[in-house]
């Protein structure tokens, strides 16, 4: 049987080149969905949804966008947070951080937290980034369902900082629930480092 023509598989480019113009083109869509979220947010804070017969800018999103109604109000939800979360949305306007990841940080970011979650996910997968804040969000509404007041010292934090040698220290309070997705995410991020290092290693001793 012959193979595929370049027509049959489309560009017909080297498979790294196609690799990188598909990562190439996360990152613009992640900058261009950033922008455009910015756009909803400034809509919405100047009312630009009102109309007859329209009840949010959620609902005017879905009519004139062509979204289904908790797409649109995901996506207006995520534009009000980032207009109080900075770093994340500068992250997210160059491309950096995912739509998948800045939705879930979204869910659970503020100011006093917000470095530290933003380094976590830059180094997490979207998948391992979900997980965390799922587990976080569920500790809180649990805390807020609890009967007994709770310490002021009790509360969740999450600190991160780099010293002058570049090494990362994390100071993390939080329930058992959510600190064993945390320590999934840094062991899965370990072992893949030590995975490289161990490529890197056998190519190197192949060369000699």
């Amino acid at each position: 049987m012959s193979s595929k023509t370049d027509a049959e598989h489309g560009s017909g480019s080297p498979l790294p080149e196609l690799a990188r113009a598909i990562t190439a083109g996360a990152v613009r869509l992640a900058a261009a969905t950033a922008a455009w979220l910015r756009l909803v947010a400034e809509f919405d804070d100047r009312g630009g949804w009102h109309g007859v017969g329209i009840n949010s800018c959620a609902h005017w999103l879905a009519w004139q966008c062509g979204l289904a109604p908790v797409t649109a109000r995901e996506h207006v939800r995520v534009a009000r947070a980032l207009r109080g979360l900075p770093e994340i949305a500068a992250a997210f306007g160059t491309g950096r951080l995912s739509y998948a990841k800045v939705r879930a940080l979204t869910r659970i970011a503020a100011p006093d937290c917000e470095a530290a979650l933003l380094e976590f996910a830059l180094s997490a997968t979207a998948s391992q980034t979900e997980r965390f804040c799922r587990a976080w969000r569920r500790a809180d509404d649990h805390a807020e369902d609890s009967p007994v007041e709770r310490r002021p010292e009790a509360g969740q934090s999450f600190q991160s900082w780099t010293d002058d040698e570049g090494w990362l220290t994390l100071k993390v309070r939080m329930p058992a629930d959510a600190g064993a997705a945390l320590l999934t995410a840094i062991d899965s991020l370990a072992e893949r480092d030590a995975r490289r290092e161990r490529a890197q290693n056998t190519k190197a001793r192949a060369a000699h």
